[in-house]
């Protein structure tokens, strides 16, 4: 079975995305010299550590909390070349002890390792597949998310 990968985000981001025509690179890095990229799961559900704080307290909150904050979507997109988590620590210039870090928190908030792939360039929206948001408990596909781009 080919595997399908999914880049998970908060609903509110997914206007930008669609509006910007790309998923982007990811912005939090800073200046630590790490190449910045575009993350995927392969997880069909959720990508656990897809986290957000709440701006109010501060504290992580939890799928169910993030979920009624706000919201869940995925895009769905074609296999790039993307690289696995362990190739991640070879390529990104990141340090072993940040990398071990990052890994065992993900894990820690229930992500999986071997489910996590990186591309180090934004994904343009011609390698969409589909575009969906949580809705009731089940993932609802976007019907018109080509017409937005189309009209951009």
């Amino acid at each position: 079975m080919e595997k399908r990968f999914w880049h998970y985000t908060p609903a509110f981001r997914l206007l930008q995305i669609l509006d910007s025509g790309q998923i982007n690179l990811e912005t939090r890095i800073g200046n630590t010299g790490e190449k910045r990229g575009v993350w995927v799961s392969t997880n069909p559900e959720w990508e656990n550590t897809v986290k957000k704080n709440d701006p109010d307290t501060g504290e992580l909150l939890t799928k169910e909390q993030q979920i009624r904050r706000f919201g869940m979507a995925r895009i769905e997109v074609k296999t790039l070349p993307f690289q696995t988590w362990n190739k991640y620590l070879h390529t990104s210039g990141i340090q072993k002890w940040k990398w071990l870090g990052m890994k065992n928190q993900g894990v820690a908030w229930g992500g999986n390792p071997d489910e996590w792939y990186v591309i180090y360039k934004p994904i343009s929206s011609r390698y969409f597949l589909s575009v969906e948001v949580y809705t009731d408990g089940e993932w609802v596909e976007v019907k018109d998310w080509k017409e937005h781009l189309e009209s951009i």
